[in-house]
């Protein structure tokens, strides 16, 4: 038996494939998921539960051997939340490198790393750097201070405070 075909009626066109609406489709799904997928990264990064920002950095000579910057928490959650301030010296990249003593400081200027914050509200503290004897000029310090939650779980936020310990006998 002959297969049948179907054949257009006079005057018509058999309907051809048209491969570039086809094409023009698929870039336009790819466009679409692409821009979804960006969407949903940044609002991921762009919104956190809790943020430590620079707010002044110390205003004294860089030559001064203790130095006090202002810093601030800020709560994102619409709850009260008890955060628990860590600092350690980290690894500056390629850069000479030397410790630091610090301390963590309230508004009142009281060493503390407990922080209650509001609900979509700012803290101010504070974080005390000073020379040591064992610390080396002309290197960098990073200071980096973690959030965590009172429970004392994995960190949910860090800052990198970078400050640089020049050598007074050099200067002119």
């Amino acid at each position: 038996m002959k297969e049948k075909y179907f054949t257009p009626a006079k005057g018509f066109k058999a309907a051809q494939p048209n491969f570039q609406f086809s094409k023009q489709l698929r870039v336009g799904k790819i466009s679409a998921l692409l821009t979804f997928v960006f969407i949903m990264l940044f609002s991921a990064t762009a919104w956190s539960q809790v943020e430590i920002a620079l707010v002044n950095r110390s205003e004294k000579s860089i030559y001064t051997p203790v130095h006090l910057h202002e810093l601030k928490i800020q709560n994102n959650t619409g709850q009260t939340q008890q955060y628990v301030l860590q600092a350690e010296a980290t690894n500056c990249g390629k850069k000479a490198y030397s410790d630091l003593d610090f301390r963590i400081l309230n508004q009142q200027q009281t060493e503390t790393n407990t922080f209650s914050v509001p609900a979509g509200a700012s803290v101010t503290f504070y974080v005390e750097t000073k020379e040591s004897v064992r610390t080396k000029k002309n290197t960098w310090n990073c200071l980096e201070i973690k959030a965590l939650s009172s429970s004392g779980a994995n960190p949910l936020t860090s800052f990198v405070l970078k400050s640089f310990i020049p050598d007074s006998s050099k200067t002119e």
